[in-house]
């Protein structure tokens, strides 16, 4: 796997190893889409491997001046030398303009540094092998799984706000609204519509700068990052590189290209 992060390396070398790097990654692509004649791989049938046209220096540096941010290297480059959206992971990257959301305001930094399950259960946390009609499970109880992801229940309940049932009945109608207000967040670009009203989002401000995450909250699943592969305790997380690399890996994958 390549090192996204180039530390102590001039910016202008930085673009050129990610320019090479992109243009490797978009060679991919086109061999994908050339192999995957059908589009059986999942949301094929909506991006249909097309790559949008890349934004330029200016357009980049006016985005960034406008919003009074700066973009991570890895999906600024991916934006200069390989497309602005397109072909990726689920239906694929949303463009630039159209991942800001006034649901998300980007000018406060992203505030979830553990990932935020509200209702937390065992039965949760699960890989469903297709090929074998299998499923795994990776914890035994709800005691076991929040000692793997926070370490202790108070922890736990710090880290999503959590109330009891009995206390939640309690509230009123301005503490109801308080305690869902913990869960709306900005600092954030909407990358990727999983299906379902499932998104992928890269974290443009704060503590978690640079990193891909995940909302599944229409399904009382929760917002988490997007971590490397094997982790489940979601201690490890992803960049918008690694994020969309390992959808290519398992595409070719799927389609015996690797």
């Amino acid at each position: 796997m390549i090192t996204y992060v180039l530390q102590n390396t001039p910016k202008n070398s930085i673009e050129e190893a990610y320019k090479e790097f992109w243009d490797g990654i978009k060679q991919r692509v086109e061999e994908l889409k050339n192999r995957d004649i059908e589009l059986e791989i999942f949301g094929a049938k909506h991006h249909k491997y097309l790559i949008k046209p890349c934004l330029s220096e200016k357009e980049l540096a006016e985005f960034e001046e406008e919003n009074a941010l700066q973009l991570p290297d890895d999906y600024r480059t991916y934006l200069k030398f390989f497309g602005n959206g397109g072909a990726g992971p689920h239906y694929g990257v949303i463009p630039l303009k159209l991942a800001v959301s006034e649901s998300f305001p980007l000018d406060v930094p992203f505030k979830f540094t553990l990932p935020y399950f509200p209702d937390v259960e065992a039965d949760q946390f699960f890989e469903f092998d297709h090929k074998t009609r299998t499923t795994q499970y990776f914890f035994t109880s709800r005691e076991a799984l929040i000692e793997a992801i926070y370490g202790t229940e108070e922890l736990y309940q710090k880290a999503t706000n959590y109330v009891d049932e009995a206390t939640l009945d309690a509230f009123t109608d301005e503490q109801y609204k308080e305690y869902q207000a913990f869960t709306k967040y900005g600092g954030i670009l909407w990358l990727c519509e999983e299906g379902c009203g499932h998104i992928s989002f890269l974290v443009v401000r704060g503590e978690q700068y640079g990193t891909m995450w995940g909302d599944s909250t229409v399904s009382d699943y929760g917002i988490f990052p997007h971590t490397k592969k094997s982790d489940r305790v979601f201690k490890t997380r992803r960049s918008f590189a690694e994020w969309f690399t390992e959808w290519l890996e398992k595409s070719e994958s799927e389609l015996g290209l690797r």
